[in-house]
């Protein structure tokens, strides 16, 4: 199968809101005031930033229906991540964000039972994949660099399960905010724009960051459509400034996903803070998704995480899943 990248000819950004949530925070703690909205993204990116690469274990536990029914899979898992060099780094003098490539990272995740491979997934520069060598035994295939919220060509795609590769760094809330450079995409991204929304600011016990990005123009058409629409919200602790809630959406507003982040620990780096210690950020080590449209959901136990180790470049390689004898459906081919 020949996976060639697809030019949009569009350039892609984000637009950032500050808006507060509702909840009470418990009697024991003063509510803080988040920080302004250019020091809460240069937070949050600095944070993703020092996760070069990732190697962690655990436990992965899926759930989804497709028409054929309902699947389930458990199993050890083994996740790999090594993020792709920037385009271009970010830059305080002038307020520019980091410029990200797509696929953000080259992901790897790989799940046994006994000892046995049962599923696997993955992305690196050229595909994405999705592999189950039980219940239902089959492969997806696809290409990177289609539009966020672009459905694939093929309808034998719905039957994939939610939970993908290319989306990991964003749930695990380790993705860069800032423009993306899409293949075939400007590299220069779209000025950022921002507001804040003051409303409950001196009760509320988290803070969310709202993630606008342009719609793609119509297929053949150069640049984007000219309207936005919500892909993400992510729900920050104002005492902590840890990640507590990742919500992604549609294009037609419409829910996604909804990711709670939890059991977080202190890691090392492996780098030095200015006061020349180890310097260490907090991972959470538990993530549950829920698809709501999907009926589906996911839950991510991992009980080592490294952080900035060596990952075999072997582990992204787009495994030969015919000769592993699996059916291979490619989802962008009608």
């Amino acid at each position: 199968m020949k996976l060639s990248m697809r030019r949009i000819g569009a350039s892609l950004g984000l637009v950032l809101a500050l808006a507060a949530c509702d909840h009470n925070p418990p009697r024991d703690q003063t509510p803080q005031l988040p920080g302004a909205l250019a020091d809460q993204v240069a937070a949050l990116n600095a944070r993703s930033l020092a996760v070069q690469t990732l190697k962690a274990r655990g436990r992965l536990s899926l759930e989804w229906q497709d028409r054929d029914g309902h699947h389930r899979q458990s199993a050890d898992a083994v996740l790999l991540v090594q993020r792709q060099l920037l385009v271009a780094p970010a830059n305080p003098a002038n307020g520019m964000l980091p410029l990200a490539r797509d696929p953000e990272a080259l992901v790897a995740l790989i799940g046994s039972f006994s000892g046995t491979e049962v599923l696997e997934m993955g992305v690196n520069a050229q595909a994405h994949w999705m592999a189950f060598h039980t219940d239902p035994k089959r492969a997806y295939v696809g290409k990177v660099g289609l539009p966020r919220g672009e459905k694939p060509a093929n309808p034998a795609a719905a039957d994939m399960a939610p939970f993908r590769a290319d989306r990991v760094l964003e749930v695990l809330g380790l993705s860069v905010l800032g423009p993306r450079a899409l293949a075939g995409a400007p590299a220069e991204g779209v000025a950022q724009r921002a507001r804040i929304d003051s409303s409950s600011q001196s009760t509320a016990r988290t803070v969310t960051l709202i993630v606008y990005q342009p719609a793609v123009a119509e297929s053949g058409n150069s640049g984007v459509s000219g309207t936005w629409w919500k892909q993400r919200e992510i729900v920050l602790s104002k005492a902590t400034g840890r990640i507590e809630e990742i919500r992604t959406f549609h294009p037609d507003g419409s829910p996604e996903a909804v990711a709670r982040l939890s059991e977080y620990y202190a890691l090392k780096t492996g780098a030095k803070d200015r006061a020349g210690d180890d310097a260490t950020i907090w991972m959470a080590h538990r993530i549950q998704v829920d698809y709501p449209g999907r009926h589906a959901n996911v839950d991510l136990a991992l009980s080592t995480i490294r952080l900035n180790v060596e990952v075999p470049a072997k582990a992204f390689e787009l495994p030969d899943f015919q000769e592993q004898g699996l059916p291979v459906v490619d989802v962008d081919r009608p």
